[in-house]
């Protein structure tokens, strides 16, 4: 007994719960029926449009004009539901509407105006869906009638104002777009290795939102080390007239020295005002950087290192010539080439007997030597004024060549030793025969001397 004492009033309250549940839905069905039948009897007007209302350009603002109005007056705040419209950025900038009154023949009406903004982004044909508004109006009895009413549904068309405006450059449309650029330091000074550039571009508009001004590219290179700062957008409404501004802060730390360029940058705008195409540019800057002796180690080092290593190894192959050449052991080649540079003949003609040996084995004068080379010789050693020419004896180098294919050797070897003995044997006769006729070209050269210099 004592358990259904207890039990009893659990089942009181429950279907005292579930009777009030029950009116207040019966009842909010019944405001929401209400405020329908109210609405038919002309006592509320809900009205919806769009600013502008023909074709529009991407990106370009459009308004969004929600106006409720009641022959009574609005007994509570009014609510506006969502709004998703595919590729197009919806914003309530304003979070409170415009009140007001009118009078329509002998009565007067309470009016309340909202405002949304759509900026589509990209081409195309745009329904905008209606939107739920939750109203509290006063009726006849003067209880609140509450209910939500839908606007009525809209369309518009956005399109490319201009064939060059593409997703890939960076453009916004405006009734009025202005920049402001800040550096630190001002182009044209001189910096050192480690100091920083700073430079703020402040953009104004109107008719658009910050989140749709272009932000500015960052420059890098291997010069600077560049750095951007989160950018600050302000949107603004005053009187119904919207504004944005973005402020875009980017610093460059200075890495290596010389020239120090930064480039400007264009920013294309769509004019709504004057449905024109213009543009304004960001102008960049220009230094002079110092550098730092790290610096110039890291920019110079390895080019110097190269240099050096090239001077080195020029030094020491000069004093290794130099040293080859007081012993003696500079390759023919080169003391041929300074003994014509010094006209030094008698030299000349000694390096091309000894090439002659060293190639061939024999002197020049040998037996087996082509009659035609040994007519050459001949002329050039004994030619008119002790002066042979350069350009022959240059074709006498170049015809003495080691012999080509390959030979059997000797079946007896002293034989080599004889042909040395002669070989020593046509030397001494060749060098006496270059000695007498080296003095008479002196002698004779010395004899032209004085009759040109004689009185005639």
């Amino acid at each position: 007994m004592r358990g259904i004492a207890t039990a009893r009033p659990l089942l009181l309250l429950r279907a005292f719960l579930a009777v009030l549940l029950l009116a207040t839905q019966s009842g909010s069905v019944a405001h929401a029926t209400s405020l329908a039948q109210w609405q038919q009897q002309g006592h509320v007007k809900l009205d919806a449009w769009l600013e502008p209302s023909e074709s529009v350009a991407v990106g370009e603002q459009i308004r969004m004009v929600i106006e409720v109005s009641t022959d009574s007056w609005l007994t509570a705040g009014t609510r506006l539901g969502h709004l998703e419209i595919p590729n197009t950025l919806v914003m309530q900038r304003s979070q409170l509407a415009t009140n007001y009154s009118r009078r329509e023949g002998q009565q007067s009406w309470a009016v309340q105006r909202w405002e949304l903004v759509l900026y589509p982004q990209a081409e195309g044909a745009r329904t905008v869906p209606p939107v739920p508004v939750t109203l509290s109006i006063s009726g006849p009895d003067r209880q609140a009638i509450v209910g939500t009413l839908p606007t009525p549904p809209l369309q518009f068309q956005a399109q490319l104002p201009d064939p060059s405006l593409t997703e890939a450059v960076p453009w916004v449309a405006a009734s009025d777009l202005s920049l402001k650029v800040q550096w630190q330091p001002e182009p044209g000074g001189e910096l050192r290795v480690g100091d920083s550039i700073t430079r703020t571009i402040t953009q104004y508009a109107d008719n658009t939102t910050a989140a749709m001004l272009p932000a500015p590219p960052l420059p890098s290179n291997a010069k600077v080390q560049a750095y951007a700062a989160p950018p600050v957008l302000t949107d603004q409404q005053n009187r119904g007239a919207y504004s944005a501004q973005r402020v875009d802060e980017q610093t460059w730390l200075v890495q290596q020295g010389g020239q120090l360029t930064l480039p400007q940058w264009s920013i294309k705008w769509w004019d709504t005002e004057q449905d024109k195409l213009q543009s304004l540019v960001v102008p960049g800057g220009q230094w002079s950087v110092r550098h730092t002796p790290a610096s110039a180690v890291r920019a110079y080092g390895g080019p110097l290192l190269v240099f050096l290593l090239v001077l080195s190894g020029l030094w020491l192959g000069l004093r290794w010539l130099r040293r080859r050449w007081q012993q003696g052991r500079v390759p023919l080649g080169w003391q041929f080439r300074v003994a014509l540079l010094k006209r030094h003949y008698a030299e000349a003609n000694r390096l091309l007997y000894l090439k002659r040996v060293r190639k061939q084995g024999t002197w020049l004068l040998a037996p087996d030597l082509s009659s035609g080379l040994r007519a050459r010789w001949s002329q050039q050693q004994f030619a008119p004024g002790g002066r042979p020419s350069a350009g022959a004896l240059w074709a006498l180098w170049y015809s003495i060549r080691r012999p080509r294919g390959w030979r059997w050797p000797l079946a007896i070897p002293a034989l080599n030793r004889l042909g040395q003995m002669r070989s020593n044997l046509e030397k001494s006769e060749a060098e006496g025969r270059i000695a007498e006729g080296t003095a008479a070209n002196e002698t004779a050269a010395v004899r032209d001397e004085h009759q040109s210099d004689s009185p005639r």
